[in-house]
């Protein structure tokens, strides 16, 4: 999927950047976080 961006990612970029742990570190308020997410969940079932 990078290589698609430039050519100079390889493989090995995925040890340096994990996406499920960029996905997990926002976990404001409407963040894409687990938490984040079940809490939105919560919110609009409660409405």
């Amino acid at each position: 999927a990078y290589q698609a961006i430039s050519p100079v990612f390889e493989a090995d970029v995925y040890q340096v950047f994990d996406p499920m742990k960029s996905v997990e570190k926002r976990n404001s308020i409407g963040g894409t976080s687990l938490q984040s997410v079940k809490n939105q969940i919560k919110k609009i079932k409660g409405v």
